[in-house]
C-alpha cells in the first residue's frame, strides 16, 4: 500500500515532477508484480482465467512501454517484522469481516498470494514461461530478463530499487528506468536513489486501468497521454519553485532537500513499516501541512532535518542512525509538530503506561531505520518493529531529551519463506500453506494461541464490515440521483438529501466502531513483541522429509534469476542453456520447444568481507560488483561481432584479504579456487561467464 494519499499529493503540488510517458524511450522496465497479481485475482473466475488474464496484461504493459534493453519482474519475498505485522493485522480484519474463509468461488484467494505458499513457487514458474514465450519472439528475444522470486527476501519494490542501484556503473548514464508499481514507496526510493531518468507509472491510477481494454491503436494514444512521475522533473522542479530554489541550488542541497522530504512524508503519512504521528496530516484551511511549515523553517534559519555527518551538537539536538551517521535533528522535528497543533501546551501526568522518552526514542530509531532502508534499498534489519502507542508521542521535555536507546549491533536476519507465510496466515487461509505445516495453526499446537480469535474484535469487524457495504451502496445511491438529475433533468434533490443524511449517519456510525476497538486495542490487547522464535521453532519441529520436493524449496531463501536467447552452438552455451524449460501453466498455450536456446543463470550476489576477512553475502548486487566495498569501478564499451554493446569491468579490489577477491573470482567464474598468492603487478583475468562479461582483478 505504501504512504497514503501520496501519489494525489504529490501530483496537486507539484504538477511539473510529471512528464508525458510518450517521450520516454524505455531502455530498462521493471515491473511491481505484486499488485498485478492481485487485481488479477480479484477479476478472475478460476485458475485457468487468473493465468489468461496476467499472461495478457503482462503482454500489455511490455507493449506499452517497449523496453529496448531489460525488464525485471519484482515478487514479495520474505518482508521485514515490521511489515509482516502491519499485513497480519489487515489480514485478519479482512478474515473476521469477511468471514471464516477468503476463497472466492473460483478457488482463488489473495491469502495464496503469500511469500513461502506453494501457490506463489507455481505462479513463479508461470513468470518463467511468460519471459521464454517473449524471448522466442522476433519481438522480444534481444532483450535480458530476471526474475526476483519469492523466496529471495524482500519486498518487490526495495528488490527493484536494489537492482537500478546495482546497475549504475553497468549501464550508461543516459540509460532510463521505468517502474511499473502502485506502490508510493517507489517515489521516495527513487529520490533518494539520485539516479537519474528514473519513472515510476502507476498502475492502480484509472488512466492505466485503460490499458486493458484498449486496442493497439488506442494504447498507442494512451502511451502518448498518460504521465509518469520523474525524478529529473521533480529535482527541475525544486530548483525554480521560490519557496524551494534558494536551498536547491547544487547537488548537495538536493540531497538534504530529498532526505527531509522523505523524512516529513513518513512522520506526516506513516507507511506500512511505522505509523503516522497523530495529527500531523495535510494541509488545512486554517493551516499549513508540515511540508510547509519545513519549507517556512528552512527559508529561515534552519540547516535541514536530517544531516549526513553534520557538526556536533549538544546531544539532545541529535539522534544518531545506527549505520552511516545520519542524524535527524529533534529541534526542527519539534519546531513542524508545533504548528500542526501535534504537541499539548503542557507535559503528559505523571504515571502512564509507557515512558514519553522511550516512545520519542523508539519512533526516532525506526524513522532513521526506515530512511536507511529506502537509501539502501535494502533492510539492514529484519527484525525491527515499532511497538508503541503514537498518540503518546507527547511532550516537549521527551522530544528533545538525549536518546538512551543504542543501535542494535547485531541487526536480525529475515524470515524463511515458509516461517514467513506461517507467521502472516490467518487460520482462515490454512488450506494455502505447505500442507505439513497446516496443524501449526490450530488449537493444541505449540503457537495455536497466535491464531485464536478475539470475540470482540470479531463482534466489531462483522458490524464494521456490515456498515461499510451499506456505505458504498448509498455512495452508488448518491452517484446514480446525481447522473439522473443531470441527465433527465428530474428534481430529485429531496431524495439526494435523504441518502446524504443516512450516509452521514453510517460514517458516524463507522466512526463509533473505530472508537471502541482503537479502546479495546489499548485495553485489552497489550502491545507485545511478535513471537517470531516461536515461529521458527514450530517450522524447524516439522522434519523436511514431510515436505514434497517442490516444497523443500520454501525452507531456504532463493537467488533471483536471469534469462536471455543464446544462438552460440559452443560447448559453453550448451552449459549455460541446460536447464528444465519450463511447462505452460494452462493447456491454452502449447509446450516450449526443446530447442529453443534460452540461457538462465543465477544473479551474482554482492560479497562483503568483515574485519577479519570473512566473506558473507550482502544481497543481490548483481553482475556489476557494485557496493563501494570493492573500490572504485571504471566502465568502458566495446562492441562484439554481433554489434551488441559487451561490457568490460576493471575493478581495484582493496588488498587487506584475500578471501573476498578469491570469493568473488569463483562466483563469477565458476572456479573453484584460485592462487593463494599472486604477484601484486600481475592483472588477474576472470572470465565472467555469468554476465558475458570479462572482469579484471587487481591483487
Amino acid at each position: 500500500m505504501g504512504i497514503n494519499g501520496f501519489h494525489k499529493w504529490i501530483r496537486a503540488t507539484y504538477p511539473d515532477s510529471y512528464v508525458r510517458f510518450g517521450i520516454v524511450q524505455v531502455d530498462h522496465l521493471y515491473i511491481d508484480v505484486s499488485s498485478l497479481f492481485h487485481t488479477v485475482v480479484r477479476a478472475s473466475r478460476n485458475k485457468r482465467d487468473f493465468y489468461v488474464k496476467l499472461n495478457f496484461k503482462l503482454q500489455q504493459i511490455l507493449g506499452f512501454c517497449r523496453p529496448k534493453r531489460s525488464v525485471v519482474f519484482g515478487m514479495d519475498g520474505p518482508a521485514p517484522l515490521a511489515k509482516l505485522v502491519t499485513q497480519r493485522r489487515r489480514r485478519l480484519k479482512e478474515a473476521q469481516r469477511t468471514g471464516r474463509s477468503s476463497r472466492s468461488s473460483s478457488g482463488l484467494s489473495k491469502q495464496a498470494l503469500t511469500a513461502g505458499t506453494p501457490f506463489m513457487l507455481e505462479l513463479e514458474r508461470a513468470l518463467e514461461f511468460f519471459v521464454c514465450q517473449r524471448l522466442s519472439s522476433s519481438r522480444w528475444r534481444s532483450l535480458e530478463f530476471e526474475i526476483l522470486g519469492s523466496t529471495v527476501e524482500g519486498e518487490g519494490e526495495l528488490k527493484i530499487m536494489d537492482r537500478i542501484m546495482a546497475r549504475r556503473d553497468c549501464v550508461a548514464p543516459t540509460d532510463s528506468h521505468v517502474i511499473v508499481g502502485g506502490d508510493s514507496d517507489l517515489m521516495l526510493m527513487a529520490l533518494l536513489s539520485e539516479i537519474p531518468n528514473v519513472y515510476v507509472i502507476n498502475d492502480n491510477s484509472d488512466e492505466f486501468a485503460e490499458l486493458w481494454s484498449a486496442s493497439e491503436a488506442k494504447a498507442d494514444k494512451l502511451r502518448e497521454e498518460m504521465e509518469a512521475f520523474g525524478v529529473n522533473e521533480l529535482r527541475a522542479a525544486w530548483q525554480l519553485a521560490p519557496e524551494t530554489r534558494s536551498f536547491a541550488k547544487t547537488s548537495e542541497d538536493l540531497t538534504q532537500l530529498v532526505l527531509d522530504f522523505a523524512t516529513v512524508v513518513i512522520a506526516a503519512n506513516g507507511n506500512d513499516y511505522l505509523p503516522a504521528i497523530r495529527g500531523l496530516g495535510a494541509a488545512r484551511p486554517n493551516r499549513l501541512g508540515p511540508w510547509g511549515v519545513y519549507l517556512g523553517l528552512r527559508r529561515r534559519r534552519w540547516e535541514g532535518l536530517v544531516l549526513a555527518a553534520p557538526e556536533p551538537r549538544a546531544p539532545s539536538e541529535m539522534w544518531l542512525d545506527w549505520r552511516e551517521g545520519l542524524r535527524v535533528d529533534r529541534r526542527m522535528l519539534l519546531a513542524i509538530l508545533r504548528p500542526c497543533n501535534v504537541l499539548p501546551r503542557s507535559p503528559p501526568s505523571a504515571g502512564t503506561a509507557d515512558d514519553p522518552k522511550e516512545i520519542v526514542d523508539s519512533y526516532m530509531k525506526g524513522l532513521a531505520w526506515n530512511l536507511d532502508m529506502y537509501l539502501r534499498a535494502r533492510c539492514a534489519d529484519y527484525r525491527f518493529m515499532y511497538r508503541r502507542r503514537l498518540q503518546q508521542l507527547r511532550g516537549t521535555p521527551a522530544l528533545v531529551a538525549p536518546a538512551s536507546l543504542p543501535p542494535d549491533v547485531r541487526p536480525g536476519r529475515p524470515l524463511l519463506p515458509n516461517a514467513f507465510a506461517l507467521a502472516l496466515m490467518p487460520r482462515s487461509g490454512s488450506q494455502f500453506l505447505i500442507p505439513a505445516l497446516q496443524p501449526l495453526l490450530h488449537e493444541g499446537s505449540p503457537i495455536g494461541d497466535l491464531y485464536r480469535e478475539c470475540r470482540t474484535c470479531l463482534q466489531l469487524s462483522l458490524e464494521t464490515g456490515e456498515a461499510t457495504r451499506k456505505l458504498q451502496k448509498l455512495i452508488t445511491r448518491t452517484k446514480d440521483l446525481e447522473e439522473q438529475s443531470s441527465e433527465t433533468g428530474v428534481d430529485v434533490l429531496e431524495e439526494l438529501q435523504e441518502v446524504e443524511q443516512e450516509s452521514e449517519e453510517v460514517r458516524s456510525i463507522l466512526r463509533e466502531l473505530s472508537y471502541r476497538r482503537e479502546e479495546h486495542q489499548e485495553n485489552d490487547h497489550v502491545a507485545k513483541p511478535f513471537p517470531v522464535f516461536r515461529v521458527e521453532q514450530a517450522v524447524r519441529s516439522v522434519p523436511l522429509s514431510r515436505y514434497s520436493k517442490p516444497e523443500t524449496i520454501l525452507a531456504a531463501l532463493g537467488r533471483p534469476y536471469r534469462y536471455w536467447r543464446t544462438y552460440s552452438n559452443g560447448r559453453e552455451a550448451h552449459k549455460t542453456t541446460k536447464w528444465e524449460l519450463p511447462a505452460p501453466p494452462v493447456d491454452k498455450w502449447s509446450p516450449l520447444k526443446p530447442s529453443l536456446r534460452i540461457a538462465r543463470d543465477v544473479v551474482q550476489t554482492v560479497k562483503s568481507e568483515d574485519d577479519e576477512g570473512r566473506v558473507s553475502s550482502n544481497g543481490t548486487g548483481g553482475d556489476d560488483l557494485k557496493r563501494p566495498t570493492f573500490g572504485r569501478t571504471v566502465r568502458k564499451h566495446s562492441t562484439n561481432k554481433r554489434g551488441r554493446g559487451a561490457r568490460r569491468l576493471y575493478l581495484n579490489v582493496r588488498p587487506p584479504s584475500s578471501n573476498l577477491q578469491r570469493s568473488i573470482a569463483c562466483s563469477s567464474s565458476g572456479v573453484t579456487q584460485l592462487p593463494d598468492r599472486l604477484h601484486s603487478s600481475v592483472w588477474q583475468r576472470v572470465r565472467c561467464n555469468a554476465v558475458r562479461a570479462q572482469v579484471f582483478f587487481v591483487y
